[in-house]
């Protein structure tokens, strides 16, 4: 398995006051819901976390279609309302639910193919008002399909040879959570991630993780140019994207920024990837290549180049899961000396 998305729901704003707008900065990264806006609060271990999302269905739209996959996710179910309307994980193809776990009305956790119908139902009654972090690994396939739900590390649930397929396709490319009730501030989500079944690193249940959102903090490289000022790191570390208040612009192929990054907080240990996440946009109707950049070491890695045509901003990425300097798992060392950046393609 690969690890595709990582959400640690941190640049989003101010999380005693902001909301996560579906048209603006979340919908960036492939976030997509019915109606309304979620806002944002405080974080589980710090940062920032999203509740309340009664009406609405979040959900991250992926682009594989592999029938095994693993999701998870830190969960507060805050309020007695929970209680069987919410729904921690729900995995669809395209808009139908392939699987969904739920919390019952007696506080325990099913899994369901659908939403409806129950293929198993857990011992542990969850509390109100703490976190938990919920996993499922599953595959989809209506005779041979297979799930196992695991609650902070441990095994709840566990099935295989089952139909775990509601739909007419045997895979899953939409990921997300989702309740059936409105009561204020009744649920919380943090730090999510999803795994397909592609790669040999990542391949299993990465357990109760913690996502850190960074913002640069230092110029390394300065090649493009200020939309005002000399300290380029300032024009692109707000929280959220400011989009063009503060910006660097350039379109010469090989201009490149690098940054440096604040350091780690003492709690984080084993490192199992990184994400390098910019917003971009063009100014008029000529696409421009981007490429995300990473210094590590004595080695430089350039991605793929990554066509910006629109006039309206979206999130450019590059996940790396080693340490591209040593081609094994990042230490808190080698990621605290490792520059990220851009270039122009």
């Amino acid at each position: 398995m690969a690890l595709i998305f990582t959400e640690g729901f941190d640049a989003y704003g101010d999380p005693s006051a902001s909301y996560i707008e579906p048209a603006d900065i979340a919908a960036r990264r492939g976030w997509l819901y019915l109606s309304g806006s979620i806002p944002a609060k405080e974080g589980r271990i710090n940062g920032t976390s999203v509740a309340n999302f009664g009406p609405q269905k979040p959900r991250f739209l992926g682009s594989n279609t592999e029938s095994t996959t693993v999701m998870g996710i830190a969960y507060m179910f805050a309020k007695a309302e929970a209680l069987g309307g919410s729904y921690p994980i729900v995995i669809r193809e395209d808009a139908d639910v392939q699987l969904s776990v739920v919390l019952n009305s007696s506080g325990k956790l099913e899994v369901r193919r659908g939403t409806t119908t129950t293929l198993a139902t857990g011992t542990t009654v969850i509390k109100l008002k703490r976190w938990y972090y919920i996993e499922l690994k599953s595959t989809i396939h209506q005779t041979t399909g297979s799930f196992e739900l695991r609650i902070d590390g441990k095994t709840e649930l566990s099935e295989t040879g089952t139909d775990t397929q509601a739909t007419s396709n045997a895979y899953a490319n939409v990921f997300g959570f989702s309740s059936t009730n409105t009561a204020v501030d009744s649920h919380r989500v943090d730090d999510m991630y999803v795994l397909d079944s592609t790669g040999t690193y990542n391949n299993d249940f990465l357990g109760p993780i913690h996502i850190e959102t960074l913002f640069p903090d230092e110029d390394v490289t300065s090649q493009w140019s200020p939309s005002s000022g000399t300290d380029h790191y300032a024009l692109v570390d707000e929280n959220p994207c400011d989009n063009d208040t503060t910006y660097l612009e350039d379109n010469v192929t090989g201009q490149r920024e690098l940054f440096d990054w604040p350091a780690l907080p003492p709690s984080a240990m084993t490192i199992v990837a990184v994400t390098s996440i910019v917003d971009s946009r063009v100014t008029d109707a000529s696409s421009v290549d981007l490429k995300l950049v990473n210094v590590s070491g004595t080695t430089t890695t350039v991605g793929t180049a990554q066509t910006v045509a629109s006039e309206s901003f979206s999130c450019y990425e590059e996940m790396y899961e080693e340490n591209p300097d040593s081609s094994s798992a990042w230490t808190k060392a080698s990621l605290e000396a490792a520059k990220f950046g851009f270039e122009v393609g």
